[in-house]
């Protein structure tokens, strides 16, 4: 019952970041996105207007600014117990520099010789959100040489589900917000042939559903990994984990095959309609994330099989 109500989790939690993409999506492509660049400069705006009212008020705006670009240096002494620094703790103080010009180039634009400031300041804001990132990463790698087994296959399917997670939102992020952009070029080409553009845009909507489908079968490729690193943890030849074994190349099997026929059906599919649309995008193109991580979980489900036989044979020899 708890293994079920783990699948069932996780399986939720798959739909759920889905969801989100999908709503990221819209949020992104119906033009709500353009509301970074606004929020970027009215924080810029209300900064310069603190530092010009005097001289208590440029101090307070210096010092909002260098207490928010401090905060990923808390990160060299946080958590309690964190360790001694690494080579890995560099990217804090540069994630603390990209902040700091992203705040300062939000108070003083002119100073970008850039035609579009506010785009290089979202890129150095973007930038100190990726070195946190990549802090992290580093961080939960740098410790694997020391744990033991059972602690590396708990941490590799807690990472294992959480990339399932990201696949599927930036799946349905994308999807998403390529396909209100191609809505929009069909409608703006097609003024004259509104029933013509509306049968086009809802085929369109089918053909990226169809595209997705692959990309979103890696996410669950991913889960059947993670639930095979969790049960892995005791014994790799036990009875439950050679079940698992079996049934995750079974399903590698399918999904391989299925994301191979899908990238030509939805090709034929278009053909079939083609006199229904004006506007038509052919692609030859193969899920190849989705292809390497199945064929990856299926070739080490046959060597968890395999090694499974051999041991067998040795036992019955000696």
């Amino acid at each position: 019952m708890e293994v079920h109500t783990m699948k069932a989790r996780r399986i939720t939690g798959l739909i759920c970041a889905a969801v989100l993409g999908i709503l990221a999506g819209f949020w992104g492509g119906s033009g709500t996105g353009e509301a970074l660049f606004s929020l970027s400069t009215r924080a810029g705006e209300g900064l310069r207007a603190l530092s010009l009212t005097g001289f208590l008020g440029n101090l307070s705006a210096w010092a909002i600014i260098l207490a928010v670009s401090s905060l990923p240096l808390l990160l060299l002494k946080l958590p309690k117990g964190r360790g001694a620094l690494t080579g890995t703790d560099t990217l804090l103080p540069l994630s603390s520099l990209l902040i700091f010009l992203a705040l300062f180039f939000s108070v003083n634009p002119t100073l970008l010789s850039n035609p579009l400031p506010e785009y290089r300041i979202l890129g150095a804001a973007g930038g100190a959100l990726c070195a946190l990132v990549c802090w992290l990463v580093l961080r939960l790698l740098e410790p694997l040489d020391r744990q033991d087994t059972a602690d590396l296959a708990r941490l590799l399917s807690a990472l294992l589900t959480a990339c399932a997670l990201v696949l599927v939102f930036a799946v349905g992020f994308q999807s998403t917000f390529s396909l209100l952009a191609k809505t929009q070029a069909i409608q703006q080409g097609n003024t004259g042939a509104p029933a013509a553009a509306q049968t086009t845009i809802w085929i369109h909507g089918l053909l990226a559903l169809l595209h997705a489908i692959p990309s979103l079968l890696g996410g669950i490729v991913l889960l059947w990994g993670s639930d095979l690193a969790r049960i892995m943890v005791h014994e790799p030849f036990e009875a439950e984990s050679l079940a698992q074994c079996e049934k995750t190349a079974r399903g590698c099997r399918q999904v391989i095959q299925t994301a191979v026929l899908l990238s030509l059906g939805s090709n034929l599919f278009q053909l079939m309609v083609s006199s229904l649309l004006t506007s038509q995008e052919y692609s030859l193109s193969l899920p190849l994330s989705t292809l390497a991580l199945a064929a990856a979980l299926f070739l080490l489900c046959r060597c968890i099989q395999q090694g499974k036989a051999l041991l067998d044979d040795n036992r019955s020899i000696i």
